[in-house]
């Protein structure tokens, strides 16, 4: 885990970071009350679960879980 920009960096506004997954089970399904959590594929591909609803992202894409709305990333694979 790379930390890119943290709360302090940007006023309590943002925090990102460069999360290289593997090929395990993600955390357990949860919620922030006040934030977001944005996935980007920067390689391979991911599985998720955003509110109930599976999603399979590949390289390019990302998804955003939404204030209040349960998530979780399920899988990850590895292309290649």
């Amino acid at each position: 885990m790379t930390f890119l920009e943290t709360a302090r960096d940007t006023d309590g506004e943002l925090l990102q970071m460069e999360y290289v997954a593997p090929t395990l089970q993600g955390p357990t399904e949860h919620v922030h009350p006040r934030q977001e959590e944005r996935y980007a594929v920067v390689s391979g591909a991911l599985g998720l679960r955003v509110g109930g609803r599976e999603l399979h992202l590949e390289e390019g894409q990302w998804a955003v879980g939404t204030p209040g709305v349960p998530h979780t990333w399920t899988r990850c694979w590895y292309a290649g």
